[in-house]
């Protein structure tokens, strides 16, 4: 997986370079395998007006399909890297969840009688029992 970072108004500091690499890192690291290369930009937008002026791209590209692009705007670039990071994260697992339910039939939840016949449960309530009395068919 490699982290290629751009900054405009922002200086990219080795510490902050650090941040970035080990916060992107870290957010996308269970699903490396599919990522090829990751674009991060960092911005100023105000200048030294302050207010929500730090934004952060995140530009995913996996191996198959679009990439994925998350933008957000912060107080400051590393809060921008952190909440861009994460839905990165969320955005990359939905999509590989997506295609992945896509080619694998759901599971059934049966329950288990206690003479060992099974029913087919349609709506699994919580309050109606426990889950120590329901197997996976």
């Amino acid at each position: 997986m490699k982290i290629e970072m751009q900054s405009r108004g922002i200086e990219l500091t080795e510490h902050l370079k650090a941040y970035v690499d080990r916060r992107v890192r870290f957010a996308l690291s269970r699903h490396s395998q599919h990522v090829r290369r990751i674009q991060v930009r960092l911005a100023d937008l105000n200048g030294p007006r302050g207010g929500l002026d730090s934004r952060c791209q995140l530009e995913v590209f996996v191996h198959q399909g679009d990439p994925i692009i998350v933008e957000v705007q912060d107080m400051d670039a590393k809060l921008a890297v952190g909440r861009a990071a994460r839905t990165a994260s969320r955005r990359l697992r939905e999509r590989l969840g997506r295609r992945l339910s896509a080619r694998r039939p759901s599971r059934v939840l049966e329950r288990v009688d206690s003479d060992g016949a099974a029913a087919v449960e349609e709506d699994f309530d919580v309050a109606e029992g426990t889950l120590a009395d329901r197997v996976w068919a």
